[in-house]
């Protein structure tokens, strides 16, 4: 996903003319992967509490699952914060 970002962010910056009206599907689907990203790390969020909860695996199992969760609402904030996981086609 930072990849793509950095990629439209790249292109953009050598030919701002793609940001017209043709570009709005590869936006659209940005957003939804993102989003997708946001709603996929509440998921991981309580699969990690599981298994700290009911003390699934070993310890390292444990703290593996709570070091996924933490990346991945890392991630998800990412989206939030810099407005990928967007509501609008604002550019």
């Amino acid at each position: 996903m930072i990849v793509a970002v950095c990629t439209v962010y790249i292109a953009a910056t050598l030919n701002p003319t793609i940001l017209s009206d043709g570009f709005d599907p590869a936006l659209v689907t940005l957003y939804a992967c993102a989003w997708l990203g946001i709603f996929g790390s509440l998921i991981v969020l309580w699969i990690a509490w599981q298994f700290g909860r009911k003390r699934m695996g070993a310890q390292w199992a444990r703290i593996h699952h709570i070091l996924i969760a933490a990346s991945s609402v890392i991630l998800a904030w990412f989206f939030l914060n810099w407005h990928i996981a967007g509501t609008t086609l604002n550019y």
